[in-house]
């Protein structure tokens, strides 16, 4: 459930000669620990705002060549959750969080009380999102959310293009919600809400609280549209993807299976064994410097370099991995399923001696170039006694590969965003229509949300009712303006 209660900008009015920060002594006459004291005695956490400038937005002191001794003093307050902001005098972000983490880092290290580090902002995967993982928790994508719906959709929008991005622990943050605020019809509350639950995205209750209606606590508070929020995801893909326009006529083919990094676990999905192409003999511990067909040990399937692609040189991304049934190619003659492992923890393919490699952000399993010489922290790699390959605390598997970046929605269309759940049998699913004014009926087929199945068992998750089975499609009725419909989707022939 919602547990943080923050206190946003203006709590703060000077600072000591030593650089402390000082709050408000007329607003808070007990001080920030007090209160602090007083938030958990109800069973909550407490959480501050700052800005990485040398003002807040509002004028206030920032936190620009302070942010240790800011730390050092949130941690002193006791506090659960600092919100680091931009606005005036804000410079480099990545110093800035940089020394935040480190000093929060400290906190933990002497407490064992962790503080989540909410960030403003990082929008680009390839330059911020490279790294942002690493001093932050959780980052806006883009600007201020705004109580009308073409704000909703843009912040939904610029945060559906950093998915890859987002682990379990760290979430692309679309802005607080807006549900319960004048502007937003009350359709447009839901579908706002169930966008931000399917995709994972902080769930930061942005409305008057204490005088909240029935039906704004009732959106904020849907539990299996939270559940949905909460769920890491499949292989920890633990934010829902905008896949395309909810209508039978644009289907795409279903992906096959490739090989996918995720979280280590217990589980058979990441167990793998290494055979001699001569002898057929299986091990569970892959002799070095020797070609050897790699072979998923709850599928059969092997690990392939499909086409018998090769990785740019001098360097370069190659191609995805993935897995087929049999070991044979008449391309390069089997080598697209022969790989070597080495004493320095790289792995190369004998299709052109490169190096196996783990994409940093996302479940990706390539090939690249190997110009690092064994120094490529992505590109080093363990196996286990039991069969497992890992690489920075992430093990390979079997599974879907992330689905392509869908074109720019249609005016006046509709859209389909997926999320696959962490159990590996439900599909979570959103129908939501774009048009202004006129109600419609929204579709899918299995091929569209990534599964194969002959029959579909369909639960609303708003309604929190089975709807019952469905072979071949699915089809909600006369969805309302700028309305949605949230599903969740099992196998109906296995009885799931």
């Amino acid at each position: 459930g919602y547990e943080y209660i923050n206190i946003d900008d203006c709590w703060q009015v000077d600072r000591l000669p030593n650089g402390t920060i000082v709050p408000d002594p007329v607003r808070f006459p007990s001080g920030m620990r007090a209160l602090a004291n007083y938030v958990h005695s109800k069973g909550l956490k407490f959480g501050l705002y700052t800005a990485r400038g040398s003002g807040t937005c509002q004028g206030r002191p920032g936190s620009l060549n302070h942010e240790l001794i800011d730390a050092a003093t949130y941690c002193d307050w006791n506090l659960d959750y600092i919100k680091i902001d931009g606005c005036r005098g804000a410079q480099d972000p990545k110093t800035s969080w940089t020394r935040f983490h480190q000093g929060l880092l400290e906190c933990f290290q002497k407490t064992g009380r962790e503080i989540v580090q909410s960030v403003e902002s990082c929008d680009s995967p390839a330059t911020c999102g490279q790294w942002v993982t690493s001093v932050a928790n959780l980052w806006r994508t883009s600007g201020d959310v705004q109580n009308f719906w073409g704000s909703i959709m843009g912040n939904i929008h610029a945060n559906d293009r950093m998915a890859e991005i987002a682990t379990p622990g760290h979430f692309n943050d679309p802005d607080m919600l807006q549900v319960g605020n004048v502007g937003l019809t009350p359709t447009e509350q839901i579908s706002h809400f169930a966008l931000w639950a399917i995709t994972a995205a902080p769930l930061l209750a942005g409305t008057d609280i204490a005088h909240a209606s029935q039906a704004t606590l009732g959106i904020l508070t849907a539990p299996e549209l939270i559940e949905i929020n909460q769920d890491v995801g499949l292989h920890g893909r633990i934010q829902g993807k905008l896949v395309g326009p909810a209508t039978l006529g644009r289907v795409r083919a279903a992906p096959g299976l490739s090989a996918v990094c995720g979280p280590c676990d217990t589980g058979s999905d990441q167990l793998w064994d290494f055979i001699d192409p001569a002898s057929g003999e299986s091990r569970s511990i892959p002799p070095m410097n020797t070609p050897l067909h790699v072979r998923h040990r709850s599928t059969g399937m092997f690990l392939d370099v499909p086409k018998c692609a090769h990785a740019p040189e001098p360097k370069g991304v190659g191609p995805a991995l993935d897995v087929v049934p049999n070991v044979t190619s008449s391309v390069c003659k089997g080598a697209n399923t022969l790989f070597q492992f080495h004493s320095n923890g790289t792995i190369t393919t004998d299709v052109d001696g490169q190096c196996l490699n783990r994409r940093e952000n996302g479940p990706v399993v390539q090939t690249y170039s190997c110009q690092a010489n064994g120094k490529e922290p992505n590109g080093l790699w363990k196996t286990s006694t039991t069969g497992q390959i890992s690489s920075g605390g992430k093990c390979i598997g079997v599974g879907t590969p992330p689905a392509p970046t869908p074109p720019a929605p249609e005016s006046g269309g509709s859209e389909l965003w997926v999320k696959q759940m962490s159990d590996g049998k439900r599909t979570a699913v959103l129908l939501l229509n774009l048009n202004d004014e006129n109600a419609t009926d929204l579709s899918f087929s299995p091929a569209m949300i990534n599964v194969s199945y002959s029959s579909m068992a369909i639960r609303d998750s708003w309604k929190q009712a089975n709807l019952g089975q469905f072979s071949g499609n699915f089809t909600a009725k006369a969805v309302p303006p700028h309305g949605v419909v949230v599903v969740t989707v099992t196998n109906a022939d296995n009885g799931e």
